[in-house]
C-alpha cells in the first residue's frame, strides 16, 4: 500500500496505524497467518492429553464446544468431560481448526476465563486494554479491540506453552506498508527575486511542508511495520542497470508538485525513477518482499521509446576547428527536467490539458470583480452611516460622550476652583427657556454594595439648552443647582459658547460636611431670541445615590419647566438593572409621589444602561427614579 508526499505520508502512516485493528478484523484467518501450522495442531492435543488446567487446553474446549454445532463428526470425544480437539489431518480438518480459531478469536471474550488471567503479554498498550476490558462500568469491547485482544492472549498462551511464536502478524493484518515519501530538504535558493503575495504564501507553503516532512522522517523513519521509499534516492548503475542516468534521477526528484499537467517527459522521468526506486527499497527489505523480483526495465507510458542511459556514451575531444558538439540526450532531458522545478501559475492556470485548474474560475472571478464591487458598497454604505451619525449628533451633542462611554469609563480629572460664597440667592428663571435638560451618570466606577469604598466615583454628564426671552427686570444670569454634593467632587467645563462660573457653599452640621455647588452663565451677550448650551462634567463620590436591597435610587429637583429631559444611566459594574420606575413629587412632598411613564425609552434590550426621555416637565417637581439589580 502506498501514501504519498510530505504530510500526506505522515497522516497516511497515522491512518495505516487507525486501520490496523479494524484490517485485522475483517480479515478471515489462514494457514499462513500461523508461523508453524503443524506445531500449532501439536500443542492443542498435547494440551488437552496432559488434563492441565492451560489456557490453551481451555481454549480447546471452546473450540470443541463452538464446532458441535457446526461439524460433530470430526470431533472427538464430543460427551467427555474433558473435550478434546480430534485428528485434524487433511485438509478439511485443518479448515475446519482454523474456521474455528477464527470464530473464538473474533467473538468469545477470552479475557474473562480464568485460566487468561496473569499471562505475559507484549506491551503496555495490551495490558492497557485487557485492565479496560475488565472494568466493569466498560461493558464489552469493541469487535475490533476484541479479537485484537484475544489474539495477544493467544499468543501468550501459545508463547508459555511452547516458547515459540504462533502468529506471523499480530497486531497487522498486513506485513508492511511501503511509502512513497516524495518529500525533500528545505533548500534556500538565494539567486531567485523575491515575488509578491502569491510567491510568498508558496514560501510559506514550502516552509510548512519542510517542517511536516521533518516531523514525519523524525517520527515514522523507524517506525515498525513501514518501509520509505524516498524518492530522494539515486539508483546507481551498479545497483540497477535499467535504471535512469543518475542525473536524471537527481532532477526528476526536483520536478514541482503543483495541480498543473506533467509533460512527456516529466511524467517517463517521475515513472521510471519511481519504479527503481521503490524496486531497490523492495530488494533491500528481502524478508518482506522475497528475492524474486522483476529485473526488466521500468515502465514508460510516454509516447514513443525511451531507453535508460546509465552509462553515458563516451566524451571523445571536439576538434579546434570543427564546430561544436551538440549536447547528448542525457544532458537535454537533464537541462529540461532542471527547469522543471519551476512553478507554472499564470502560463498553465487554463491550460486545455490541466483541466483541474479550471476550478480556480469561480474563485478567481469573484475575486477579480464581485469583490471590489463589494467593498465599494459596503464603504459607500459606511459613509452614509457616518454621515447619518454626525448629523444626529449635530442635533444631539450627547451622543460622542455616549460614544466615548460605550469605549469604557471617562478618565479621571482635575476640576475647577469654585469660587466660594456664603449662600446662594433664590434661582429666578424669568427671562429663560429650558428646552433641553439632558443628564448622562455612569455608575461603573461605583460600588453599590458599600459606601466605604474610597475608589467608589460618579461620573456625570449634563447639558442643559436654553433660549433667552425678553424680561423687563433685566435678569441675564441663568443658575443651577448640581447634584454632587461630596466637598471632593471636581467640576470641568467643556469648550462652549460662554464659559460658566462655579461657585460652592459650605453647610452641614457637625463632623459631616456638605457642599452645594452652583453652576452660572451670564447671557448679556447673547441675543434675545437665541439657544445655548450649558455644559459640565463632575467625577464625585456618590452621596446623592441612595442604596436599598439589590437597588439603587436618585433624585433629581426639577427647578424650571422643561420641554424635553432626558436621562441615561450606566449602570454599575457587573449588574443589570431588572425593572425601573420614575415617580414625580411636588418639592418637599414625597408623599404625594405619582409613577410617571416616559416618553421613550433607549436600548431597551440592554440591562446595562437604562435610558429614557420626558417632555413637558413642570418646574417645582422632584423626579425620584429607583431600579432593581437583577
Amino acid at each position: 500500500m502506498l501514501t504519498d508526499g510530505g504530510v500526506f505520508d505522515n497522516l497516511g502512516v497515522r491512518m495505516f496505524r487507525m486501520l490496523q485493528r479494524p484490517m485485522l478484523t475483517e480479515s478471515q484467518l489462514s494457514r499462513d497467518d500461523f508461523v508453524d501450522f503443524a506445531s500449532l495442531a501439536e500443542a492443542f492435543r498435547q494440551a488437552n492429553e496432559s488434563g492441565a488446567d492451560t489456557p490453551l487446553r481451555r481454549l480447546a474446549q471452546i473450540l470443541v464446544a463452538s464446532s458441535r454445532r457446526a461439524e460433530p463428526h470430526l470431533i472427538a470425544n464430543s460427551g467427555a468431560p474433558a473435550p478434546a480437539v480430534a485428528n485434524v489431518d487433511g485438509a478439511r480438518g485443518e479448515e475446519l481448526l482454523v474456521q474455528m480459531l477464527d470464530q473464538a478469536l473474533r467473538h468469545h471474550p477470552l479475557q474473562h476465563e480464568p485460566q487468561f488471567a496473569g499471562l505475559p503479554l507484549a506491551s503496555l498498550e495490551v495490558e492497557t486494554l485487557l485492565r479496560r476490558a475488565n472494568e466493569r462500568s466498560h461493558g464489552n469491547l469493541e469487535a475490533d479491540d476484541q479479537c485484537w485482544l484475544n489474539r495477544h492472549l493467544f499468543e501468550a498462551a501459545y508463547r508459555k506453552a511452547t516458547g515459540n511464536a504462533c502468529f506471523r502478524r499480530l497486531n497487522s493484518g498486513l506485513d508492511s506498508v511501503l511509502v512513497s515519501d516524495v518529500g525533500m530538504p528545505f533548500q534556500v535558493e538565494s539567486e531567485r527575486r523575491a515575488g509578491g503575495m502569491i510567491r510568498m504564501a508558496m514560501r510559506a507553503t514550502d516552509i510548512l511542508m519542510d517542517r511536516v516532512w521533518q516531523l514525519e522522517n523524525e517520527t515514522f523513519g523507524d517506525a515498525t511495520g513501514f518501509v520509505f521509499a524516498r524518492m530522494t534516492d539515486v539508483v546507481e548503475p551498479c545497483e540497477d542497470p535499467t535504471a535512469p542516468y543518475p542525473e536524471i534521477q537527481r532532477q526528476a526528484a526536483q520536478i514541482r508538485t503543483d495541480v498543473d499537467r506533467f509533460s512527456f517527459l516529466e511524467i517517463s522521468a517521475l515513472i521510471r525513477h519511481g519504479y527503481c526506486v521503490g524496486r531497490k527499497t523492495c530488494r533491500a527489505h528481502p524478508d518482506l518482499f522475497g528475492t524474486d523480483l522483476p529485473a526488466s526495465p521500468p515502465w514508460d507510458p510516454t509516447p514513443g521509446t525511451r531507453t535508460s542511459v546509465s552509462v553515458p556514451p563516451p566524451i571523445t575531444d571536439a576538434k579546434p576547428e570543427g564546430p561544436s558538439r551538440e549536447p547528448s540526450q542525457v544532458t537535454a532531458e537533464a537541462r529540461t527536467l532542471q527547469k522543471s522545478a519551476t512553478r507554472r501559475i499564470w502560463s498553465a492556470l487554463l491550460d486545455y490539458r490541466d483541466w483541474t485548474s479550471y476550478v480556480y474560475v469561480p474563485i478567481i472571478v469573484p475575486l477579480l470583480f464581485v469583490t471590489p464591487y463589494l467593498v465599494g458598497r459596503v464603504y459607500h454604505h459606511s459613509q452614509r452611516a457616518n454621515y447619518l451619525i454626525e448629523s444626529l449628533s449635530q442635533g444631539s451633542p450627547d451622543l460622542p460622550i455616549i460614544n466615548q462611554l460605550l469605549d469604557g469609563p471617562m478618565p479621571k480629572f482635575v476640576g475647577e476652583t469654585a469660587e466660594e460664597v456664603k449662600e446662594f440667592k433664590e434661582r429666578n428663571f424669568a427671562g429663560f427657556e429650558v428646552l433641553q435638560d439632558s443628564r448622562i451618570i455612569d455608575l461603573r466606577p461605583w460600588n453599590p454594595e458599600t459606601s466605604d469604598d474610597p475608589r467608589s466615583l460618579v461620573y456625570g454628564y449634563r447639558r442643559v439648552k436654553i433660549r433667552r426671552l425678553e424680561e423687563p427686570t433685566g435678569n441675564t444670569v441663568f443658575r443651577i443647582g448640581l447634584l454632587a454634593t461630596n466637598p471632593k467632587t471636581q467640576v470641568r467645563f467643556p469648550m462652549q459658547e460662554l464659559r460658566p462660573t462655579l461657585r460652592v457653599m459650605n453647610e452641614g452640621a457637625g463632623g459631616e460636611k456638605k457642599n452645594r455647588y452652583e453652576v452660572s452663565v451670564d447671557l448679556k451677550k447673547i441675543a434675545v431670541g437665541s439657544t445655548i448650551d450649558v455644559v459640565y462634567e463632575h467625577y464625585s463620590p456618590g452621596d446623592f445615590l441612595k442604596r436599598h436591597d439589590n437597588a439603587t435610587t436618585v433624585t433629581f429637583n426639577m427647578e424650571a419647566n422643561t420641554a424635553e429631559v432626558t436621562r441615561w444611566f450606566f449602570m454599575p459594574a457587573g449588574k443589570e438593572y431588572q425593572k425601573f420606575r420614575i415617580y414625580q413629587f411636588p418639592d418637599k412632598m414625597p408623599d404625594k409621589a405619582e409613577v410617571i411613564r416616559p416618553v421613550t425609552e433607549y436600548l431597551a434590550d440592554d440591562s446595562t444602561i437604562l435610558a429614557y426621555k420626558l417632555l413637558l416637565v413642570k418646574g417645582g417637581h422632584g423626579h425620584e427614579v429607583q431600579w432593581r439589580y437583577r
